[in-house]
């Protein structure tokens, strides 16, 4: 008597379902088995390697849900720690992956990380219209995180306004480019938890993944 098959493939539906369900599926199947095997036909007996394959197929459907279940667990530990650890930073000065910065008063700063060390570090300020209006060079550099104070100062000799601006790094080192990471440094503000994880507001008007951060101060 043959058993009809079970599909192994678990739709989004049957994934979602509680292990009891998976469960009680297993002993129906069981009963049946039981059931089959008691009146077969002693001449024509239920093909065992056949048995076999159904048993394995309903204990993988049910280790399918174990393990999304533990998933499922280890997803919500997560994102709490995240959410810990995005509220403890509420007030401090962060570096992240960026090239924001914010001037006020005559000051911001700009940081960076190199790659290797350098013998020329030019930064470059871009206004809101994408124009470069201070343009300075650092000199030689050795490999690792830099910031650079700029004081607002253009290359026309003005003192630009107050407001958001964005910086580029080019480096060279025997007239070959040396790999630079701008970064953004900035205060969190604030903690806002979206289905991506956490974002975290600056106080520079920016709002950026908590995966981004690359070091507290």
């Amino acid at each position: 008597m043959a058993i009809t098959p079970i599909n192994s493939t678990p739709t989004s539906s049957s994934t979602a379902g509680s292990a009891a369900g998976v469960k009680a599926t297993k002993d129906d199947f069981l009963k049946l088995l039981v059931t089959q095997m008691k009146y077969q036909d002693p001449m024509n007996p239920m093909d065992s390697a056949q048995m076999t394959s159904q048993i394995a197929q309903l204990n993988t459907v049910e280790g399918i849900n174990q393990l999304n279940a533990t998933v499922t667990s280890l997803q919500a530990s997560l994102m709490a720690s995240q959410s810990m650890q995005s509220a403890s930073l509420i007030g401090k000065t962060i570096l992240a992956d960026g090239n924001a910065i914010s001037l006020l008063n005559g000051s911001a700063n700009l940081s960076m990380r190199l790659e290797g060390a350098a013998e020329s570090v030019v930064i470059d300020v871009i206004n809101a219209s994408g124009r470069i209006i201070k343009s300075t060079d650092l000199g030689a550099s050795a490999a690792g995180i830099k910031t650079f104070t700029w004081d607002g100062s253009t290359n026309e000799g003005g003192t630009a306004p107050n407001g958001q601006y964005t910086f580029q790094v080019n480096a060279k080192k025997l007239n070959q480019a040396v790999a630079v990471t701008p970064l953004t440094q900035a205060t969190v503000s604030g903690v806002e938890m979206t289905s991506a994880g956490p974002q975290l507001s600056l106080n520079n008007g920016t709002n950026i993944a908590l995966s981004t951060v690359r070091g507290v101060r």
